[in-house]
């Protein structure tokens, strides 16, 4: 008896993408070389549908819902099912398949308004891929279903809280199984992250689209909507610091503090060595210009009253790391997404909200800043 899950695994190897895809008709012409090359043998009946020919007609019919299941030739489904009825499992995704067949073309349709299609993740058919999801949990009927009613608007869910994607998106009518996945789906465009929970939402919210060709994530209205996982960064992996700011020079002077490299705990230090809250006060601002050139908001949050207390001082670096991303990026609203152990929490902020966030929130929000450690990541305890 053949080995199903060896010949797909086999399939699926040689086939460019890394996945058969029944539209490709070299694709199929693999599978034919594959059932040679290992003797294996089906009934006449069978083996005349992986004739080139056969295997081209049968390809187009099914071609992205463009003919009815009922079109279709029965016998040739029948055959093919029966040479793999023993393989339940292949043989229900086979059923599930034809069923959602005649409703990709409209799930295409929602993908091309959202922007995304085969060159969202470099290689990859994206909508495909997004189907083959629903597909997978019966879910296709669920989605054309939503998508008729009237997709969600992401100013629908937007509140202060922490709310979470999973259940919010259940309003859909879809899984919560496929809802996950399509969340835990990304990749990479081109060499650039797309990360998770960006292609859901651009899919299932009707004001969210794929943000292309601009650079960025989402836009949500019109606007550049940044999207930041567990552990994200607003700014480069292990950014250091160029330039010299004049307070590191005073900082070497007293070996007690002169390995130190956290601002809130160097700049009171140096005031309870003696050096005056009013000369420290211009070098603390010509730091935060060097570590955040694009940030707007130096002057309105490093004041002369803070300069000896670590808190009020980390908190204020904190929220000017965040307005040199927003300023340096052009970026107008944050949703922040739980990938980790509270999976699907978020936090959907303005940059001006998020800012006001940091007062109360300024440990959950990310790690002290520091020479060593400009751009902390963000969440990384979850949300």
């Amino acid at each position: 008896m053949v080995n199903i899950n060896a010949l797909l695994s086999e399939w699926a190897y040689r086939c460019k993408k890394g996945y058969p895809d029944l539209d490709s008709p070299s694709d199929l012409r693999v599978l034919k070389t594959i059932l040679k090359e290992q003797n294996i043998t089906l009934p006449e009946q069978q083996l005349s549908l992986f004739s080139d020919e056969e295997l081209e007609r049968l390809t187009i019919k099914i071609k992205k819902g463009e003919e009815d299941i009922e079109n279709l030739n029965k016998d040739e489904i029948f055959a093919l099912l029966d040479a793999n009825k023993e393989d339940k499992e292949f043989v229900s995704m086979i059923k599930k398949k034809l069923k959602a067949q005649p409703k990709r073309k409209d799930f295409n349709k929602v993908c091309l308004k959202a922007n995304i299609d085969e060159t969202t993740i470099e290689d990859t058919d994206t909508p495909g891929k997004l189907f083959d999801i629903l597909v997978a949990n019966d879910d296709v009927d669920n989605f054309d279903d939503y998508v008729k009613k009237g997709q969600l608007s992401l100013n629908q869910l937007k509140s202060d809280g922490v709310r979470n994607l999973i259940k919010d998106l259940s309003q859909t009518g879809i899984s919560s199984e496929s809802i996950t996945k399509l969340v835990n789906y990304g990749g990479f465009e081109g060499g650039r992250g797309v990360g998770k929970a960006e292609i859901a939402l651009a899919l299932l919210l009707k004001d969210v689209v794929m943000r292309r060709p601009e650079k960025g994530d989402l836009t949500w209205d019109g606007k550049y909507l940044e999207v930041k996982g567990t552990s994200g960064r607003l700014g480069g992996r292990d950014q250091k610091l160029t330039g010299a700011p004049k307070i590191l020079d005073l900082v070497k002077k007293y070996p007690d503090i002169s390995s130190k490299v956290r601002p809130d705990l160097f700049i009171p230090d140096l005031i309870s060595n003696g050096e005056e809250e009013e000369n420290i006060l211009p070098l603390a601002k010509e730091l935060a210009k060097t570590m955040y050139p694009e940030a707007i908001n130096i002057n309105d949050v490093i004041t002369e009253d803070i300069l000896t207390e670590p808190i009020p001082l980390r908190i204020a670096y904190q929220k000017i790391y965040v307005s040199n991303y927003v300023n340096g990026e052009g970026v107008e609203d944050f949703i922040f997404v739980d990938t980790s152990n509270r999976f699907g929490n978020y936090l959907l902020k303005s940059p001006e909200e998020l800012i006001s966030y940091i007062d109360k929130n300024f440990t959950k929000f990310c790690g002290p800043v520091s020479l060593k450690n400009i751009s902390p990541t963000t969440f990384s305890n979850g949300i």
